[in-house]
Order: C-alpha cells, then structure tokens, then sequence
C-alpha cells in the first residue's frame, strides 16, 4: 500500500469540550456569611438622625431565592432602640425584616455584582413609650433603613465580587492547565487541556442550596506534550441556560514513534514457533494514513525478508473497548510463502503484534477513566471545596492517522458538582 502517493489530508478538527459545575452551597453557610459581615460592620450601636440609639444583631434564619443573575435576601434584623445616647436602661426591641436583591453581569472580562434595597417591614414591632407617647416606629424604621442600607448593600458588592472574581480563579487554573491533568506510567505521555471560556449561568435555590452553574469551555489533548495550538486567552462572561452535563472530547495525538516503541519492547528481537517454522522479528516500523495503520516487520528463520500489515482501529460501543480491524498481512521483499508459513505468521502478527496494540490502546483508555472516576469521588481539589460525580457514558471515534500521530476523539458525558464545605469567613471585608 503506497501511502506516499495518497491525497494530502487535512488536520482533524479539535471539538471544544462544555464542562459545567455547579457550585453547591448550603444556606446554613449563606447564613453565617450574612451574620459575619453584620457584626463587622455593625455591631457597634450608632446613632440614628433623630437622636435615638440603635443596635442590630442578625437572627439566624436568612431566607435566599434565586433566579437567573439575581439572588434575593430577606435579612431578619433583631434591634435594640435607646431613646437617647445617654440612656441606656430605657430600651425597645424588635425585629425588622430588610429585602435586597443583588443583580450580577458581566463587563470587560469581570463579573460584576449589584445590590439594591427592595423593602422592609417590622415583624415584631418594638413597644415603648417616652413621656407616655408612643415611639415613632414608622419613621424611626425609615431612617434606621436609610443609615443602614448603602454600606450594607456595598459590602455585600465588595465581598460577592471577591467570591466570584474569576479572573483570579482563571489563573489558578490556567497554573494548573501548565502541567499535564494525568499521564501515562512512564510519565511520557500526558492529557492536556486550556480553558477559553468561563461563564456563571443561572442561579437557583434547591434543597437549602443556593447552586451557582460555573461553565468552562476548554479544549483537550492527549500528547507527548502541550501542543502549540492549546493555548487560549479565557474569557468570563454571564449565560443565561446551560446544560444539565458535561460534555468533553478529548482528542488523541499519539505519536506513532511512541507506539511502535511499544510495540519494539513486546515484539521486536523475540522469536516464534519452533524447528523449521522459527520465526524472529528483527526490526519493526510503524506508519498509516487516514483510517490504516500499517506495520512493517523485517524477520529472519523461517521467513527471511519484510512483511506488510495492514489494520484500521476501531472502537465497541457495547463492550468499551477499542479493536483493531480489516485485518491483512503480505510478504513486501522475500521468498513467496507457502500456505502453511503464511498461515503460521498470519497467526503470529494477529495473537502478538495486533493484541499488543489492543491491551496498549484499551489500558490507555482504561487508565484513562479509572482516573476521571477517581477524581469524580468527593475529593477536595480546592480547600474546603469537593468535586464529586459519575461518568454516565464514554465512546471513541473519528480515528485518523495524521503527519505520523493517530488521532481519535473520546467523548465523556458526565454529571458532577463543586461542594463548597465551608465558606473562608475570615476573608470576608
């Protein structure tokens, strides 16, 4: 088969991969984010502008919704009033519920947060009276809401925008993309990816979980090392819909150099049958085009001159396991062969060389999995923030041999979710 005379084909395309992650956090942590930032800026009474003095101390229970780019808040305030500065054993409580909506975009490659007061309302209105007249509550609960709201609604601006500032999670994953996700034993062949995208999608509250959809788009490699054409400048932006699972594809460049040097090691210079039939590889040679792989094998013995194989990889849908097929072998120099010899190397280039390349391609493949599965199983791959999920269904095609490498695009559809554990409170400004 002259390859050499074929058309020249053009380089398989790499499909982009869609890996979403929603990120998990329970409103128990909401909470204590929400009571961590009053009593930072809060905790301390203050005067309100009509002379009366008030201390606030947020209950426990912060009520959150979310829709689209927008999570609401109802925040139950539990206040102390003072009719004065000066007076301190005269004292009313309360409980006032205060309403903010935060609406998040996206601007020049940042995610931005705003937040507006809504509405409050008293849900236990403080009793006291001053000279035997009632307090104003009405008015006292307006300027109170008035001191109160803008530097509320800024911090919470100033520490959501740090929570989701992903240009500087960008950067620890553009750190981690530098390096190989995962790589073969002898550390020769490795998977590499680049990300080009990373979006927040739309919000929602489900089972006392505020779920934040992160996307990534990214583009995946199996090689000796990084390829020159995966490197992407990440941009951040705001979807409205995305998917329920990740859809990845990962394409294969394996060098055929690192094949046949596979092949070299469990073939070459090992002799088969016995007597006159004792046949000995010498030297053997990898090449393809397109769908072929063809194998050159020089022998000695029985056989003394080059033979040709010829066979396509392909991949069992049913059985998850890659094959080689369209099987044929002839003598390319050397004495013709009778149909006993031939019948002997026939079987000799199936059960060794052909099966070596089958136990290599599938404990790749294999490998390959057990790994994605490993990482899928509640591991922390950020402090205090897990990864868990399942592997729902994988297959292999558009096999290709390419400028000397064998290229095959594996496709992984996966459910996983990011768990935040525990919220770093201590960096809350």
């Amino acid at each position: 088969m002259n390859f050499e005379n074929e058309t020249i084909v053009k380089a398989p395309v790499l499909l982009n991969s869609n890996v979403v992650l929603p990120l998990h956090i329970d409103e128990n942590e909401l909470n204590l984010v929400i009571n961590t930032l009053i009593e930072k800026h809060f905790s301390q009474a203050f005067l309100l502008d009509n002379g009366y003095r008030a201390k606030i101390q947020v209950q426990k229970d912060v009520k959150f919704s979310a829709y689209a780019n927008r999570i609401n808040y109802t925040i139950p305030l539990f206040i102390e009033l003072y009719p004065s500065a000066e007076i301190t054993k005269i004292k009313a409580d309360g409980i006032i519920a205060i309403e903010l909506s935060t609406t998040l975009s996206s601007l020049q490659n940042k995610i931005l947060s705003k937040t507006e007061y809504t509405r409050h309302q008293w849900v236990q209105a403080p009793q006291l009276k001053i000279l035997g007249l009632p307090i104003p509550i009405s008015a006292i609960a307006d300027i109170f809401i008035n001191k109160i709201k803008q530097p509320l609604c800024k911090s919470l601006d100033e520490n959501i925008s740090k929570s989701l500032d992903l240009a500087a999670l960008s950067k620890k994953i553009n750190t981690i993309f530098q390096k190989p996700l995962m790589t073969t034993d002898d550390q020769i062949i490795g998977l590499y990816a680049s990300p080009s995208q990373m979006s927040i999608g739309p919000l929602s509250m489900a089972n006392g979980e505020l779920i934040i959809p992160l996307i990534m788009d990214t583009e995946a490699v199996i090689a000796e090392q990084k390829p020159s054409d995966l490197f992407n400048e990440l941009n951040i932006e705001i979807q409205p819909v995305h998917e329920a699972y990740s859809d990845i594809y990962v394409q294969s460049r394996l060098p055929l150099s690192y094949i046949e040097q596979i092949c070299r090691e469990n073939v070459e210079n090992q002799s088969y049958g016995s007597g006159i039939t004792k046949l000995t590889v010498s030297k053997i040679k990898l090449s393809g085009y397109k769908e072929t792989l063809r194998i050159n094998l020089n022998t000695l013995g029985a056989f003394n001159g080059e033979l040709e194989m010829s066979l396509s990889p392909k991949f069992d849908h049913q059985k998850k396991q890659i094959y080689f097929d369209n099987f044929s072998i002839k003598p390319v120099n050397g004495k013709t062969l009778d149909k006993a010899l031939f019948s002997i190397i026939q079987g000799f280039a199936q059960n060794k060389v052909k099966s070596t390349l089958e136990e290599f391609f599938n404990t790749t493949l294999n490998d390959y999995i057990n790994s994605s599965n490993s990482i899928l199983e509640g591991k922390e791959i950020f402090p205090g923030t897990t990864l868990q999920g399942k592997l729902m269904d994988y297959n292999i095609a558009d096999f290709n041999i390419y400028e000397n490498r064998i290229y095959f695009n594996l496709n992984c559809k996966l459910m996983s979710k990011l768990s935040l554990l525990k919220f770093p409170l201590d960096k809350i400004q």
